[in-house]
């Protein structure tokens, strides 16, 4: 067990890592073919958080994918078969929570999605008023605007927290509501069996 539990965690690194490495390489051959006119249209910003940021989050995606949704669908088939060889009347509860499972899950990813793109939106607005206080520092300095381009960082930067803490809070429910609703269950099951037993 534990030697194929460290072998699928080396090998879903490698993996995502790979995949990060070729999407980073493809997206600066295609960034390298752009004109001045669609450098313009998205940005110096946006264009370095999609190689980055974003590149980082296909790389966690693919590693969480690796690691457990490829697990998941063999542990409830797998549960499922063996509750209707253990007590079929049982295994209703199984065909019950299931539904309910996924339910919770698709109505969070749908409300966070647009949560991300709006998160998305002002980590690029941050990356472009870092680079401005980066390439002109010499001319903020000249005009004493220091007072100002520090407000503007700190604004950026608590626009950038308040967006991703959102998503956060909303994307932490996950783990509680299904735990709640596998809790349930498990008391269901418990009680069911518990009659069936008297």
């Amino acid at each position: 067990g534990l030697a194929s539990a460290t072998l699928c965690q080396y090998y879903a690194s490698y993996t995502c890592q790979n995949v990060g490495n070729d999407i980073r390489k493809e997206l600066l051959r295609k960034i390298s073919l752009f004109s001045y006119a669609d450098i313009d249209r998205f940005g110096n910003s946006t264009l370095i958080n999609r190689m980055t940021n974003d590149v980082n989050q296909v790389v966690w995606a693919v590693a969480m994918l690796i690691r457990l949704v490829s697990r998941a669908p063999f542990l409830c088939v797998g549960a499922m078969v063996m509750s209707i060889y253990i007590d079929t009347k049982m295994s209703l509860i199984f065909v019950v929570l299931i539904p309910i499972f996924v339910l919770v899950i698709a109505i969070i990813m749908i409300k966070t999605l647009p949560l991300y793109k709006n998160a998305q939106g002002r980590m690029d607005n941050l990356g472009h008023v870092l680079r401005e206080n980066l390439t002109g520092v010499r001319v903020i300095r000249a005009f004493a605007r220091h007072e100002n381009e520090s407000t503007r960082m700190k604004e950026a930067t608590e626009d950038v927290s308040k967006a991703y803490i959102r998503v956060t809070n909303l994307s932490a429910l996950m783990n509680p509501i299904t735990s709640l609703i596998m809790n349930m269950g498990i008391i269901v099951l418990l009680y069911v069996g518990g009659i069936n037993v008297n």
